[in-house]
């Protein structure tokens, strides 16, 4: 099997319909394979996988072959071909040089598979292939109670490579020796969303202007690593750390931290696939496997993933937490998120910065920001999150601005649900979990005044702004009071009778009010102060 010559790509088109692609064919149309034409004729829109996770993984192989084999030039190459996507034919041809690597099994190197494990290994059933099956430790004291043990014992050819795929790009830890990615274990990433499956893939493809690399890339392991022996990290046997001086830029879309050879087995009689269902008489049961393989460190940077930063000021790969991703991450993954301190700023990843630059690059300057990946708590997964968010942009000239005033919508929100968890805590002691109410109710309000202020500098032109700011703060700050004050009377109100305490609540609920006019809540909004009419008596400005 190889993975640029044959169709394994599960694609989705308009109408419904799925179909297997190979990845040169990724521009052709259904009407080319001889099918009826209609909604979906046009090109494929998504990927058709039986699992989140696959569909996540496929996409960013599609991205990284992309930006291997055919790195724009500049941002008039990048735009000719959103605009023109090439044929397959070209992209047949552009990907051809790369066909001997890509090879799933046979003799020689495999795709994302060690070279060789001299012996020294271990037999693992293929199952474990995927991040959230329960491990040895959960087996052992029957934790598998969501994802039984044996649920994934055979595999077809193709969902072992996209398991494999899948595993070498969010490897989480696995034990002593068992390394991580090169983003860390379970790693968010961030992708820009386009019409069609093409315009996702290209839309997160860096052209050379914005990524200094250079163009020829060369066919040995410093980007592929499974073209040569492991670089072990096995201090025993003079092993070794990999920084970004020890490879290509480009080993981040291949990297291979675990040691790993699929084992390929030819059936008697057709097997189901435990993932697909796909009947196939040739199949996978088993991997071997094989403890400290490359171990990547310092400063790789994923242009799919945004960043947080340490105490010395060195990235590191943002991950999903529990809750998910909402419009509170807003600051960090589609705007920078600023501090005093390194470890509080957060830079979204390259393919978005480079997005928000849309309008001076002749890119669209509305868009759709797709984010998923596993909230792992080391080597288990607690959850797959993913969500989508929709992104605006402003000229140039008014984004710091701007950006000043995104801030000021999260940062009072932030605030505001500070307050409130301590106002509910002061009432009643049942442990009400209101943050993930308060976000969902208020990303509403948040997008509508978002996309308020981009019309206001739309209309301006440039210029002083367009719209009444003081108006537009007192309407954020009423829909944070309004929810505020609601998500309080659910709490309190629903707690246990006997666990109720009117004056502890109306105090509570006094103060809440108290902080909902704060001088710090309206300098936060830049909102003008309350003024005072008399002893004891307060007006709103």
């Amino acid at each position: 099997m190889n993975l640029i010559e044959d169709a394994w790509i599960p694609v989705r088109y308009g109408d419904g319909r799925i179909r297997t692609i190979a990845p040169w064919q990724l521009t052709e149309p259904w009407q080319k394979v001889g099918q009826e034409g209609g909604p979906g004729g046009g090109l494929p829109l998504e990927m058709a996988s039986p699992r989140p996770d696959f569909d996540g993984a496929l996409v960013q192989f599609l991205i990284g072959l992309l930006q291997t084999a055919n790195t724009p030039r500049n941002g008039r190459h990048w735009r000719q071909a959103f605009k023109t996507p090439p044929t397959p034919e070209a992209l047949r041809d552009l990907f051809s040089p790369f066909t001997s690597t890509f090879n799933l099994d046979g003799e020689g190197p495999r795709f994302m598979q060690d070279l060789y494990l001299d012996g020294h290994f271990t037999d693992m059933p293929i199952g474990q292939l995927l991040i959230d099956m329960p491990g040895d430790k959960a087996r052992k004291v029957h934790g598998d109670h969501f994802i039984k043990r044996g649920s994934c014992d055979r595999m077809c050819p193709i969902c072992a490579t996209t398991a494999l795929w899948c595993m070498q790009t969010n490897a989480p830890a696995g034990g002593t020796g068992y390394r991580t990615g090169i983003r860390g274990g379970g790693p968010l990433t961030t992708l820009l969303l386009g019409d069609t499956l093409w315009e996702t893939v290209w839309l997160n493809v860096l052209d050379g202007e914005v990524k200094d690399v250079p163009l020829e890339v060369p066919m040995d392991a410093t980007v592929f690593p499974w073209l040569g022996p492991t670089r072990t990290s096995n201090l025993k046997e003079a092993g070794k750390e990999t920084s970004p001086e020890d490879g290509h830029p480009w080993q981040m879309f291949w990297a291979t931290a675990r040691r790993i050879q699929l084992m390929f087995s030819t059936f008697e009689q057709a097997i189901d696939c435990d993932v697909c269902g796909v009947s196939t008489q040739r199949g996978v049961t088993s991997f071997r496997t094989r403890n400290y393989g490359v171990n990547y460190t310092g400063a790789w940077v994923h242009p799919l993933s945004p960043y947080g930063f340490d105490k010395e000021g060195m990235p590191y790969s943002m991950h999903p937490q529990p809750g998910g991703l909402s419009w509170r991450h807003w600051l960090g993954l589609v705007l920078p998120r600023s501090g005093e301190k390194p470890q509080n700023r957060r830079e979204p990843a390259q393919v978005v910065t480079c997005w928000k630059r849309s309008r001076e690059r002749g890119r669209q300057a509305t868009g759709r920001l797709w984010g998923f990946g596993y909230d792992m708590d080391n080597m288990k997964a607690r959850c797959w999150y993913e969500g989508i968010m929709p992104l605006s942009s402003v000229p140039e000239v008014d984004s710091e601005d701007w950006q000043r005033e995104v801030e000021r919508l999260v940062h009072s929100a932030e605030q505001v649900l500070r307050q409130l968890r301590k106002r509910i805590n002061d009432a009643t002691t049942s442990a009400a979990n209101v943050s993930g109410i308060f976000w969902q109710s208020t990303e509403t309000g948040f997008y509508l005044h978002l996309d308020q202020l981009g019309a206001g500098y739309d209309s301006a032109g440039g210029e002083e702004h367009a719209f009444d700011r003081q108006a537009w703060a007192i309407s954020w700050h009423k829909v944070l009071s309004r929810i505020a004050r609601w998500i309080f009377e659910e709490a309190t109100q629903s707690a246990r009778i006997q666990e109720a305490d009117p004056a502890k609540i109306a105090r509570a609920w006094n103060n809440l009010n108290r902080d909902l006019n704060a001088k710090s809540l309206r300098e936060t909004l830049n909102l003008a102060p309350i003024k005072a009419t008399g002893k004891g008596k307060r007006a709103k400005s």
